[in-house]
């Protein structure tokens, strides 16, 4: 009876380190799981970023375009001004004696 007491108490000894691994074991999986949360947290603030800088981007981008044209507006008007200052002058030498 001795022989198979021991051999038990092997068995229940291998159980019982077998459930401290398994409770190793979810004890890690609970860690991963939650570090995985705060990656996919990240992620997800990394892709918010990214699209308000694309916003910021297109902003930009806007603004570069009107002032462009209020730039080449301006060039128009100013040669239609250098224009008439000819046109002026030439009158002006007509009247001249």
């Amino acid at each position: 009876m001795d022989k198979a007491g021991g051999i038990f108490g092997q068995i229940v000894t291998a159980i019982e380190h077998i459930a401290a691994q398994i409770q190793s074991v979810a004890a890690a999986t609970a860690q991963l799981l939650q570090k995985s949360s705060l990656v996919a947290q990240s992620m997800e603030n990394i892709a918010a970023i990214t699209e308000e800088s694309a916003a910021g981007a297109e902003e930009v981008a806007a603004a570069s375009e009107q002032q462009n044209a209020s730039v080449q507006q301006i060039a128009s008007s100013a040669q239609t001004l250098a224009t008439m200052a000819q046109d002026l002058q030439a009158a002006i030498a007509f009247f001249r004696l």
